[in-house]
């Protein structure tokens, strides 16, 4: 079977194309001139390597933050306040006081004390997620300016239409990944309600 290396190629990223240029990649060595090629005619800057892989690091960065920022990433948190922690525990006590008395002394310190495990639990992973997230960003911004001190990032230039490109392909990938979680929980609400 053959394939038409040079359509594969137009699709491919610089960063991607590069690494079959230099060999390591999977692909056969055949491949390695045609990557050449296919970086020229995108008028790739050969002796700009400094340049292009802060553009491959931007771009992995501006990746993260689209991921962090959709509805994929399920393991995105809320801050939750005291005063919404404290309604929350009065309301829990209010309602085995006058609800369910019964259960005040055998429920209630349990219950409390797994609600407030989560609320620490759960603003301590928050805080580890912003830490995160502004690194980051820090990061994303101190590219930004360096490229921006190259002179790269220009419309025309080859490295602005890379980053451009993959953040358009990332956006693309996170619209797919929601279209199906999408369907898929569509599709287990039929079967439940249908049995």
């Amino acid at each position: 079977m053959s394939y038409n290396w040079e359509e594969i190629f137009k699709n491919k990223s610089n960063k991607e194309l590069y690494n079959i240029y230099k060999g390591t990649s999977n692909l056969s060595d055949s491949t390695i001139p045609i990557a050449k090629n296919e970086l020229i005619n995108r008028n790739f800057d050969f002796d700009n390597m400094e340049a292009n892989n802060a553009a491959w690091k931007l771009s992995s960065l501006i990746q993260e933050e689209d991921i962090y920022e959709s509805e994929v990433n399920i393991r995105k948190l809320t801050y939750f306040s005291w005063k919404l922690f404290l309604l929350v525990i009065t309301a829990i006590t209010l309602f085995f006081f006058f609800i369910i008395p019964d259960s005040v002394n055998d429920g209630l310190p349990m219950i409390l004390a797994v609600a407030t495990f989560l609320y620490i639990l759960n603003n301590y992973l928050y805080s580890q997620q912003q830490k995160y997230i502004s690194k980051v960003r820090i990061e994303k911004l101190a590219l930004i300016e360096k490229l921006e001190k190259k002179k790269v990032l220009k419309k025309d230039n080859p490295i602005f239409q890379d980053i451009v490109q993959e953040r358009e392909k990332s956006i693309k990938s996170i619209k797919i990944v929601l279209a199906v979680t999408f369907i898929l929980a569509i599709i287990f609400w039929i079967i439940r309600n249908m049995v």
